[in-house]
Order: structure tokens, then C-alpha cells, then sequence
């Protein structure tokens, strides 16, 4: 027996903006993955984001859940949208559920079945680092896959 075929990922259009909001943020302790040919075992996130004209949540790929000046997390997202943001603050990534973006998304290089988040920009204010999150955020067991 085979197993069930994976779903591909959604591919949204590139090189425009497209309005969306994150609904979703999904941790795993143990995450392994390979960093220069090596197996790695550490905290990842994954953020899903439902943007405007698409059925389906994207996602990003799984992140290492660190805010280094390095991290693509803290590049990629919470430097944009937090408000203040410095590498290795003390801030709960939660804060980030339910808040509207504009996205922008671009082939990947390497494996053209996925797109990159090339920016990503808040709809009005950044979110403060010390704020709570909303109540509208989707919990990780309603979001539809």
C-alpha cells in the first residue's frame, strides 16, 4: 500500500501585495530538521496566515524559534511587525495572532513547489512588544488545513 499523496502547498500570486491575516501559530519542541548536512533537534514555529481571495491558510515554512539578528523569524517576521523589536527580546509570538498584513511572496530558488514570503508589513500599527494577544486569533485546533 502507498501512502496518501501529500497535499501541495498553496501558491499564491507573486510580486504584489496581498492583504491577509495570521491566524495561527504552530510551536514543536523537537523539531529536527538538516542544517549543513547535519541533523539538528530544536524549537520551530510555523505561522499561517489567511490571506484575502485564498480558501486555504499559507504557511511559512518551520522556523527556528529563536530571535537572533540572524533567525529568518526575527528577520522575517517579528522585526516587521513588532513594534521596537531587538534580537533576543522577550516577547510571546502569540501577540502576533490575528493581526492584519500585507504579504508579498516569491518562488523559491531551490524548490519551485514552494514560495518565499519575500515582505511582510502590518496593516496600521506594529504590534506592541508587551501586548496581549487578541481575542479573534483562531486556536491551532480550528485552523483549516
Amino acid at each position: 500500500m502507498l501512502p496518501p499523496p501529500r497535499p501541495k502547498p498553496i501558491k499564491v500570486q507573486e510580486d504584489e501585495w496581498i492583504a491577509g491575516e495570521i491566524l495561527d501559530i504552530e510551536y514543536e519542541m523537537e523539531h529536527r530538521s538538516m542544517f549543513k548536512g547535519k541533523e539538528r533537534v530544536a524549537p520551530a514555529v510555523k505561522i499561517f496566515m489567511q490571506l484575502e481571495g485564498y480558501d486555504k491558510p499559507k504557511s511559512s515554512g518551520w522556523l527556528t524559534f529563536n530571535y537572533s539578528e540572524k533567525s529568518n523569524l526575527f528577520k522575517t517576521y517579528v522585526l516587521p511587525l513588532v513594534e521596537g523589536a531587538k534580537p533576543f527580546m522577550e516577547f510571546d509570538l502569540d501577540n502576533l495572532k490575528g493581526i492584519r498584513i500585507k504579504t508579498m511572496w516569491e518562488t523559491n530558488p531551490k524548490n519551485p513547489d514552494f514560495q518565499n514570503l519575500v515582505r511582510i508589513k502590518p496593516v496600521g500599527d506594529k504590534v506592541k512588544a508587551d501586548a496581549e494577544p487578541p481575542e479573534s486569533a483562531i486556536p491551532a485546533e480550528e485552523v483549516p488545513f
